[in-house]
């Protein structure tokens, strides 16, 4: 978003409006697209991602992906409240969206 509000002000005066539907535009857009690539910057970084439910070295597909990011919107931190109440611990989205999240085991570095 700082990159491309920073190419904005480069091309000149851009109008309000324009500057919303980007900035819209692109929080629609970022996190199911990366999900469903691979992971967001926030899932990297905590060493997060999400697989399908039945396959979790498979990714989700874009569809998935959408929906999972529609419920996590419309019904936030309410979608959170099942992840105690089943054995897999999934979000009302992940078992929406037929998706798990799973931690990447990072192998470890040998002792010198």
């Amino acid at each position: 978003m700082f990159g491309l509000s920073a190419v904005i002000d480069k091309s000149g005066d851009a109008p309000g409006w324009l500057r919303g539907v980007l900035f819209i535009g692109l929080w629609f857009v970022y996190e199911p697209v990366s999900t469903a690539l691979g992971c967001t910057l926030g899932q990297y970084l905590l060493g997060l991602r999400v697989r399908k439910a039945g396959n979790e070295k498979e990714k989700i597909n874009i569809f998935q992906s959408y929906i999972r990011f529609a419920l996590k919107l419309f019904l936030g931190w309410i979608s959170f409240l099942t992840i105690h109440t089943n054995p897999q611990r999934r979000a009302i989205h992940d078992l929406a969206s037929n998706s798990v999240m799973t931690e990447i085991v990072k192998p470890e570095l040998p002792e010198e």
